[in-house]
């Protein structure tokens, strides 16, 4: 993920994720990306999602920083692989929008 990957990410979105829960938070997400085509994004998601909520959340009772560490360092390897098609993804999926607003 651009700019503090997963680790950034959870930080970011943690309000939302715990105001509607981390299962409907990772549906959600795994949705939309997959609706906007981002299939293996989605596929990272479900693979990691969960569980590095579960490790960040853990944090905050005195769990492991080193397991963390390693979970979030793999997917953002793997996330890495992929980082430069998602704006693509998303730009074609906001034109996409646009036309529909557009012509209605």
């Amino acid at each position: 993920m651009e700019s503090g990957g997963h680790e950034s990410f959870l930080d970011s979105f943690e309000e939302e994720i715990e105001r509607i829960g981390p299962a409907i938070f990772f549906r959600q997400l795994i949705q939309s990306l997959v609706h906007i085509r981002g299939d293996e994004y989605a596929g990272l998601e479900k693979k990691y999602g969960m569980r590095l909520w579960e490790i960040y959340k853990a944090l905050e009772d005195g769990g492991s920083e080193e397991a963390f560490y390693v979970l979030i360092e793999k997917a953002d390897k793997e996330y890495g692989t992929l980082d430069p098609q998602i704006n693509s993804l998303m730009g074609t999926y906001f034109e996409e929008l646009y036309k529909k607003w557009d012509s209605s």
